[in-house]
Order: structure tokens, then sequence, then C-alpha cells
């Protein structure tokens, strides 16, 4: 009688340990999923960031073209 009830406990005990395991493995897997998405959002970002400040400094470039410092000399000297 106590050998069933022995190898009932085993069953139950390495079921359990199974569904634990399968468990674990899923959350490894979802973290693992969690991690590659943050690092294509951070890459995206930086993306983000370059193209911005790429359009920032042609627009930069484009003014300085245009730009005749005798304007900001004939404006500051105006007040006087």
């Amino acid at each position: 009688m106590s050998n069933i009830i022995v190898s009932v406990t085993r069953e139950a005990h390495n079921s359990s340990m199974n569904k634990s395991n399968e468990l674990a493995e899923n959350r490894t897997d979802w973290a693992e999923d969690r991690t590659i998405l943050a690092n294509e959002r951070t890459f995206a970002g930086w993306m983000r960031t370059g193209m911005a400040s790429l359009a920032v400094a042609m627009v930069a470039a484009a003014q300085a073209v245009a730009f005749e410092p005798r304007a900001v000399a004939a404006a500051a000297a105006a007040p006087l």
C-alpha cells in the first residue's frame, strides 16, 4: 500500500515539476521577446534622433549660406 502512495506522490510531484518547468521556459521566452523588442525600439529612437539632427543641421547650413553679416552689423548700429 505504501508503495502505491509513494508512486502516486512521485508522479504528482513530477507532473507539477514539468508544469513548473514549462511555465519557467515560457517566461524565459517572453523575456527574450521583450528584450528583442526593447532593442528594436531603442534602435528606432536613435535613428529618429539622428535624422532629426541631420534635418536641423541642413536647415542651419541653408540659413548660413543666405546669411549676410552686414545685416547684423547694420541692425546693431541702428539704435546708436
